[in-house]
């Protein structure tokens, strides 16, 4: 099989993404990639391929090339709680796209003054399948420049079913937002050490536990009561590690954002003040008319 290339979803700056202002990216939970900030509201496809999952919010789209790579485009950080507002899809779930057809349009205005950030990951959710072999970093791009180039993995050995009674239950969602990017990755991360396999399963579709992707598409709102079942050696502990997951994302969308915990030490931050990128401020713009003490006034 040939190397994937993966095409720029707009123009902006590439960004490594550990450099991007969220845990669950930074950490690769979610999987590798790039992350671009974006000077161009039209995100597009940067490959051919299926699409797989659209939240409510509108903010992110998951394809499945035709090669069988799946591509998660999560437009900015936190753009879950603006429930749609500034964005428009312009596919729907099962569609099939090419290369640069336009996927959402979303006012950069709205979301920069509403959401943490306008960076936007790009990220290959299955490394046992496709790795990246190269890709951009720190450079102006254009939409259609190269922004990765995947090479597909040796066919990964089939899992062994773990032994053990089947175990049953339900997961109650009470996330503000939903099953988003960021519990999902934290409820795949919580069935890393356990023997077990589990599907859970809501309005008709059934997701892998252990696939954050496969997670979002159950499209779970708050309030969602989920269908757990598990099977294998550690089948009883499952539903206790996937409740821990959601009552650490729970706890994490109640705590501020680490850059205002900062601002808070040294004083309370410029009210609209929101992360670009690292080293650069954006916000509402203040004519200093006189300097007391080396303080503006």
């Amino acid at each position: 099989m040939s190397d994937l290339v993966l095409l720029t979803p707009f123009p902006g700056w590439a960004t490594p993404l550990e450099e991007v202002d969220d845990a669950v990216f930074a950490g690769r939970m979610l999987g590798d990639g790039i992350a671009v900030d974006p000077t161009d509201g039209t995100l597009r496809a940067p490959c051919d391929g299926q699409v797989t999952t659209i939240p409510e919010s509108f903010h992110a789209v998951s394809l499945r090339s035709t090669a069988g790579a799946e591509i998660l485009l999560h437009v900015g950080i936190d753009t879950v709680a603006l429930k749609g507002a500034g964005f428009q899809a312009l596919v729907r779930v099962g569609q099939s796209v090419g290369a640069g057809d336009p996927l959402l349009r979303f006012d950069l205005d709205r979301i920069a003054r509403g959401a943490r950030s306008l960076v936007t990951p790009v990220v290959v959710t299955g490394p046992e399948r496709f790795r990246i072999v190269e890709r951009r970093s720190a450079v102006l791009l254009h939409a259609g420049d190269t922004l990765m180039t995947l090479r597909a993995e040796a066919a990964a050995v089939a899992a062994t079913a773990h032994p053990g009674d089947a175990v049953s239950g339900s997961l109650r969602v009470t996330l503000a937002h939903g099953l988003h990017a960021r519990p999902a990755a934290l409820l795949a991360q919580a069935m890393g050490a356990l023997r077990a396999d589990a599907t859970l399963s809501l309005r008709g579709r059934t997701a892998d536990a252990r696939s954050a992707v496969s997670l979002l598409s159950l499209g779970a709102r708050h309030g969602d009561l989920l269908s757990v079942v598990a099977a294998g050696a550690d089948a009883r502990l499952v539903l206790g590690a996937l409740e821990r997951a959601l009552a650490q994302a729970a706890s994490a969308a109640a705590a501020p954002p680490h850059y205002l915990k900062s601002a808070g030490a040294r004083g309370n931050p410029s009210p609209g003040l929101v992360i670009a990128s690292p080293g650069i401020a954006v916000g509402p713009m203040v004519r200093v008319t006189k300097l007391i003490a080396g303080c503006a006034a």
